[in-house]
């Protein structure tokens, strides 16, 4: 009988084929024996048998218990030795038999990460894959804090794996960690300080350290952690192509549909398939337009969103580390650019001290120097306000000795001031009067790049301490009283304030439901009123001509008391004087009191719950509306980029390139000025034959009649052809001079 067919049986029934069984583990017994004496042979039935005893372990618990154990005493001892075949099909069946909890992953992670050094990409990517899918399932059967000691258990072990002196090994650990965080698997703060302890390894070949700085820098697209990783961009330009195949109804039935002229069910069921895919993808844009629409996905927590940077738990000693290792490091110089990106963004983020690396950096910013504008801008992103002005004012004026000079390149003098208003706007402090008057004289340079330069660093200091400047450049309309904060102020925000701009919002809002609630009931009580306005007009006569009849009888009456209310008023008028001097001493004495009491008692704050999230989140949002309104200062971004400290791309581009782009440029610019005269280009209308003729092609073209004639014309015609058109020219020579 088969094994399969055994398995089969033995699976429906395994008391009446336990025999059968029992032979076949005997079977197993003795070729094992056999298999030790020799473990570099080869064996089909060996693997057989190991996949049919594997398969058994849920039928016959009690006598397969030694099993695994005796797989991973084989793999532990011969797998440098063993045939590939062979130690596949043994990590195969520890697989199954983890899969189906007959052993714990705790048990075989040992062996596997053994199994790393092997030259076996096969088995490898195996390996790889089910420890990572098996520590997903344990995450999400268990819920997020359901096997808290089982994860720590595998979190110790895969940590003191990424200290194996064995490269292949350690290298493993870490690609294990990075995906499991991707995945938000063991998205915390302790799987990022894991992680970035391997920026510090001491192995030669440095692989460890390049992926740890790129997985610190950008935690998805920059970083493939495992064999069949597809790259973020790919998925974008694929993403990008099916919109425009799928979105424009000219391609999609030309490529589905139009293109045959003959219509088959298959086609047609192409053609729905692919409108299917275009309903989808509308869908997609939908939701990504309005991502609060009841449509769209539920968002993930956003941990993996922030930078792995912001999870560090100790970012100064971090960077100190980290700036030593720079400094004794002799490895490429893409790696130390790396290593001095990932300090920079560790300083920038957690406004960490490190004043030695400024004084650092300066050796690497010659121009001369390879990547320096990266590294230019690295060290403007590492400047902010906590950052003693001392430190970089030697920076500031290092940077204009050697950029900023009349005889520099005018690409030099831009990315030099360039550089320096990004310093200055994080720490304005930095700027000195004399370095400042020698960047604000290129301001009418004839070079664009530089004269905007040279104006934007006006404009900043305008904002942020116009004193600084001359008088000339402070500008009309600015705040000459703005100064900038001192070294270490801090604006601390009143959350009293936050509270009355939130209750204003809600007033405002209930006003307004208010005026539109008060606007509907007029507009129903204009409408009852239009139908009985007849009636009413009558009544309204007839109340009038009553009282009129009253005034006239009642005049009699008033006239008789007229004169005993001019007598009290007399007596009121003496006493008004007396009543108005007590009046005001009373106030007085109440306005006293009221703020004896303010200043003994605590201010009673207004009534109010205590404000949910939401009403938090439109605190804050409140808040930034008001700062930005009141001072229209941008927010400093974290990040720098190297292309906005160079400027313009004219100086970058080759020749040809910058042809085009100053072409481009210019027919953007005559957009809207066509010549007097020319032929308005209409939409939907095709051009004629004398028009597509002067754009044919000439491989095309050499083919027409007219071009085989003229090459066999003879020296005659030609010579009268040329004459004709000389004459033409001398006409319309004459004509413009009259």
């Amino acid at each position: 009988m088969d094994l399969l067919q055994l398995q089969n049986l033995c699976k429906r029934d395994p008391g009446g084929y336990k025999d059968d069984f029992l032979i076949q583990l005997k079977h197993f017994q003795t070729e094992l024996q056999l298999f030790q004496l020799r473990p570099s042979t080869s064996s089909t039935n060996f693997c057989a048998l190991i996949s049919y005893l594997s398969h058994m372990t849920q039928s016959y618990k009690n006598e397969l218990s030694n099993f695994p154990h005796q797989l991973i005493g084989l793999l532990e001892e011969n797998h440098h030795v063993l045939c590939p075949e062979i130690r596949l099909s043994l990590v195969q069946a520890l697989v199954l038999m983890n899969n189906k909890k007959f052993i714990t992953l705790i048990i075989i992670l040992p062996l596997f990460f053994k199994l790393f050094a092997t030259k076996d990409r096969p088995l490898r990517t195996l390996i790889h894959r089910h420890i990572v899918s098996d520590i997903k399932q344990l995450n999400k059967a268990g819920g997020k804090h359901g096997n808290d000691k089982l994860n720590k258990k595998l979190q110790n072990f895969i940590y003191s794996t990424l200290k194996d002196t064995t490269e292949a090994i350690a290298k493993r650990a870490l690609d294990v960690l990075i995906e499991l965080f991707q995945r938000k698997i063991w998205d915390d703060a302790q799987t990022v300080n894991m992680i970035s302890t391997a920026v510090f390894n001491p192995l030669k070949s440095g692989k460890m350290r390049v992926s740890s700085l790129k997985f610190l820098i950008n935690s998805s697209s920059d970083y493939s952690f495992s064999d069949d990783y597809i790259d973020e961009k790919q998925k974008e330009e694929k993403k990008k192509e099916d919109r425009r195949k799928y979105l424009n109804p000219k391609l999609l039935m030309g490529e589905f549909g139009a293109q045959h002229s003959k219509k088959t069910k298959s086609r047609m069921r192409r053609l729905e398939r692919a409108q299917k895919t275009a309903a989808k993808i509308q869908r997609e844009m939908l939701e990504e337009a309005d991502p609060d629409a009841e449509t769209s996905k539920k968002k993930d927590d956003g941990n993996t969103a922030v930078a792995p940077i912001y999870w560090l738990s100790d970012p100064q000693g971090f960077s100190e580390r980290l700036l030593s290792a720079v400094k004794s490091s002799n490895d490429k110089f893409e790696v130390k650019i790396l290593m001095v990106s990932v300090l920079s963004r560790t300083i920038a983020m957690h406004k960490c001290q490190l004043d030695s690396f400024y004084s650092f950096v300066q050796r690497y910013l010659e121009p001369h120097q390879l990547h320096v504008t990266v590294l230019l801008a690295l060290t403007a992103q590492a400047c902010h306000e906590l950052v003693p002005p001392e430190s970089l004012k030697p920076l500031v004026a290092f940077i204009s000795d050697k950029y900023v000079e009349e005889y520099k390149s005018p690409e030099i003098i831009a990315i030099g001031i360039n550089t320096i208003r990004e310093i200055c706007n994080r720490q304005p402090l930095a700027m000195e009067k004399d370095v400042l008057d020698r960047l604000v004289q290129f301001k009418k340079s004839h070079d664009k790049n530089v004269m905007a330069s040279a104006r934007g660093i006006i404009g900043l200091y305008r904002k942020v301490n116009p004193m600084l400047l001359h008088t000339r450049d402070r500008g009309r309309f600015t705040d000459r009283s703005v100064k900038p904060k001192e070294f270490g102020e801090e604006i601390v925000v009143d959350p009293e304030n936050d509270i009355k701009l939130l209750e204003e919002q809600e007033n405002g809002e209930q006003r307004e439901d208010d005026e539109e609630q008060e606007g509907e009931v007029e507009e129903m009580e204009e409408d009852g009123e239009d139908g009985e306005d007849g009636e009413d007009g009558e009544e309204i006569e007839v109340e009038e001509d009553g009282e009129g009849q009253e005034d006239g009888e009642d005049g009699e009456e008033l006239e008789g008391e007229g004169e005993e209310i001019e007598e009290d008023e007399e007596d009121e008028n003496e006493t008004s004087l007396g009543k108005r001097k007590r009046g005001e001493k009373e106030e007085e004495e109440e306005e006293k009191e009221t703020k004896e009491s303010k200043e003994e008692q605590p201010s009673k704050k207004r009534k109010i719950a205590i404000p949910t999230y939401e009403q938090f989140e439109r605190m804050r949002k409140l808040r930034e509306g008001k700062e930005e309104s009141e001072s229209e200062e941008e927010e400093d971004k974290l990040e720098v980029d190297p292309l906005d400290i160079q400027g313009t791309p004219g100086w970058r581009m080759t020749k040809k390139e910058r042809q085009d782009w100053v072409k481009q440029g210019s027919a953007e610019a005559r957009q809207g000025t066509e010549r007097r005269g020319a032929p308005k280009a209409k939409m939907g209308v095709s051009t004629t034959n004398k028009e597509k003729k002067k754009n044919k092609p000439f491989v095309l073209a050499k083919q027409s009649k007219a071009v085989r004639d003229k090459q066999k014309e003879s020296l005659g015609k030609k010579l009268k052809a040329k004459r004709k058109k000389k004459g033409k020219a001398a006409k319309q020579q004459g004509k413009k001079r009259r």
